[in-house]
């Protein structure tokens, strides 16, 4: 992620993956003009995004079909999950934290008179993050079989030839997403917020592909392939696109900068954060692994068509808000913060609520309509909606969650973030335990949406503190 000197294109005309809210002034204005468009033009381009991303999850939920209709609810699907889980988790922490430390960094350093001082910032966090990403994808091949082992001790799968070698097939992927993880952030600060949104399709078709192809003659491996495949077309559609606005990707030492400085507690704060929130998805997976063959599998369907209700909230709020909120904080316009924090929550919880409503009122027809075929039955339908009616009501809840985390980052105060993530993972571990004992993989859903619950109402109350803070240091500065 470093980038020479951003630029549109040399026409002038709006490039269609731009934002209106980005900064793509001149750049002997981009420094002191007002954020663009303002809230309306951050809701326009957020409503953008959530349309391209409900694009995008059909091509995702017509992936998850294939997988159903090719392996069903198995221990060879099990497998792959299991297999999928460690790389997976390690490149979500690792690219979350980016996203959220990067981003503020970069846009303040867009808004600064030196684009020499944003070049040496970029180039040094690839150095770093290049390395990082190598040294967890050889941990990964090397010690992934074990750490499967841990957190599925019990799980019919870990006796299955196959589930070793998925771990050593899938373990680069922690490499090339954490890679994409780093491009999208610089591109999303540079504003191409629909690009970062729309690309996510490209893994699925792989996938597909991989089916449609592979599992004939390579069974699961088939599905690894395609993974394999569509990840590494993502990460280059990212490198062309950045590339072309001029980013440079190149890995250059300038230093510890005054920047690197000040975004490593920021990074370090974040990373510590998602990895002790990531750890749910471990746990979660875990934890059903116990309760027989199949639980796996049910757990992670019966998310798949609320994950994709979250993808279109998550997308409008988590990746339009972080670059818009920086610039606001970088202007002290802190009324309009708040204002932003009150608007989208209003939006959140009436669009939120509904889609809560309908997820888990028509939870049965829905998974019958999109998974019963092929080897997946009539039976699998019934567990898998109960799943999903359960994971339904943590929706409005985690959407306000990402927009407080990402408001939070904004201001540059990530170390506040492992708090509220030590509340929300032993939270997670308490009522797993107390539901699945009678609901089965359901309660760890209804687990997941009951912890979501609290982590938000104890995030926005830690924001609006921060933001009081924030505005009463910048009204005594001279």
């Amino acid at each position: 992620m470093s980038p020479a000197a951003p630029t549109g294109p040399d026409d002038g005309a709006v490039d269609p993956g731009e934002d209106p809210v980005a900064p793509t002034a001149p750049e002997s204005t981009r420094r002191s003009a007002p954020v663009a468009g303002g809230l309306r033009g951050l809701l326009a381009s957020s409503t953008r995004v959530t349309i391209a991303t409900f694009a995008v999850g059909l091509v995702l939920a017509l992936r998850d079909i294939y997988i159903a209709a090719a392996y069903g609810r198995s221990a060879e699907v099990d497998a792959y999950i299991l297999a999928l889980l460690i790389p997976v988790t390690l490149s979500q922490v690792a690219g979350g934290a980016m996203r959220s430390s990067f981003i503020p960094a970069y846009v303040k350093l867009a808004h600064s008179p030196s684009r020499d001082r944003l070049r040496a910032f970029v180039e040094s966090i690839n150095t770093v993050t290049y390395a990082a990403l190598a040294v967890l994808a050889l941990v990964t091949f090397f010690a992934g079989p074990a750490g499967v082992g841990l957190v599925a001790r019990s799980n019919e799968s870990l006796g299955n030839p196959a589930l070793r070698t998925l771990v050593y097939l899938l373990a680069p992927l922690v490499a090339v997403r954490g890679v994409a993880h780093l491009w999208v952030a610089f591109l999303e600060a540079e504003g191409r917020l629909l690009l970062a949104a729309v690309n996510r399709a490209t893994v699925a078709i792989g996938s597909m592909l991989g089916i449609f192809f592979l599992a004939g003659r390579w069974g699961i491996y088939g599905l690894a392939a395609g993974t394999i495949v569509g990840m590494a077309a993502h990460a280059a559609i990212y490198a062309g696109a950045l590339r072309r606005i001029g980013v440079s990707l190149a890995a250059r030492w300038h230093g510890f900068t005054p920047e690197v400085r000040r975004v490593g507690p920021q990074y370090f704060a974040w990373l510590l954060s998602s990895g002790m929130t990531g750890t749910t998805l471990l746990i979660d997976n875990g934890m059903a692994a116990t309760l027989g063959e199949g639980q796996v599998s049910a757990l992670n369907y019966g998310y798949r068509i609320v994950v994709f209700a979250m993808a279109l909230g998550s997308a409008g709020v988590g990746i339009a808000i972080l670059p818009y909120a920086t610039r606001l904080v970088v202007e002290h316009r802190f009324d309009e913060v708040r204002r932003t924090i009150r608007w989208f929550l209003a939006i959140i919880f009436v669009l939120g609520g509904t889609g809560t409503a309908i997820l888990a009122g028509f939870a049965e027809p829905l998974v019958a309509l999109v998974f019963e075929r092929g080897a997946f039955a009539a039976d699998d339908t019934v567990v898998v909606a109960g799943v999903q009616a359960m994971y339904a009501f943590g929706l409005p809840p985690m959407l306000a969650l990402i927009l407080c985390l990402r408001v939070l980052s904004s201001l540059e105060r990530n170390d506040v973030l492992p708090w509220v993530a030590l509340f929300s993972i032993t939270g997670n571990v308490i009522f797993n335990l107390i539901f699945m004992r009678t609901m089965g993989a359901a309660g760890i859903a209804l687990s997941t949406s009951v912890v979501y619950a609290g982590t938000s109402a104890v995030a926005l109350y830690v924001a609006r503190r921060v933001l009081a803070g924030r505005e009463a240091a910048a009204e005594i500065e001279p």
